[in-house]
């Protein structure tokens, strides 16, 4: 009986330090050149959605690890409204315990929110980046994105990059508004990581 207890006791202390090492934040001094490269990345903020039929606000965690996210929303008491998780082939969305599948995460979110939100585009926005199908308008003296126009789902959406902060090295947006008509989403980046 005390061979297999020992045992359980190394997997545990094994099991232990691989967590820490997994939860280990980017060593002391880790920066990065720019964000345009980076595929992988953690981001902490809060999300505003506002139309005039509705007023949303939540936390976000969105872990992304070049073509798969993991998105969450989080109440202000710190409960889970809802979680998306997008590969290449198929979205899942969890919300009000049920689940929901679509090979398009923009048509999920749509189908079950009717909230349209370019989050294609949203991975580089967040980054500071424009897509190719966006039309920079202004820059700031930096040259970071200040405002664009982007063309999605048949609109014109106004994206203003209010404010900048910089994450190991690279300019990352504090604060980003895209807008189209009276809908408008307002996303707030407290926290930026490459991965």
């Amino acid at each position: 009986m005390l061979a297999p207890l020992k045992y359980l006791m190394r997997m545990l202390v094994y099991l232990s330090l691989l967590i820490l090492v997994g939860c280990q934040s980017r060593p002391a001094g880790y920066q990065v050149e720019s964000s345009k490269n980076i595929e992988s990345w953690f981001l902490q903020g809060k999300v505003f959605l506002i139309s005039p039929d509705e007023r949303f606000s939540a936390s976000i965690i969105w872990d992304k690890q070049e073509e798969i996210s993991h998105i969450k929303l989080l109440s202000p008491l710190g409960t889970t409204l809802l979680t998306l998780d997008v590969t290449p082939t198929m979205s899942t969305l969890h919300m009000d315990d049920r689940v929901y599948y679509d090979t398009d995460a923009e048509k999920l979110l749509w189908k079950t929110t009717s909230w349209l939100i370019p989050l294609k585009r949203m991975q580089q926005w967040v980054k500071g980046q424009s897509t190719v199908h966006d039309q920079v308008v202004t820059r700031d003296k930096q040259g970071r994105l200040r405002y664009l126009r982007a063309q999605y789902a048949k609109r014109v959406w106004h994206i203003r990059f209010k404010s900048w902060q910089n994450r190991f090295g690279a300019d990352i947006p504090e604060q980003i508004t895209a807008q189209h008509e009276k809908i408008k989403f307002k996303i707030n980046i407290y926290d930026w990581i490459p991965q």
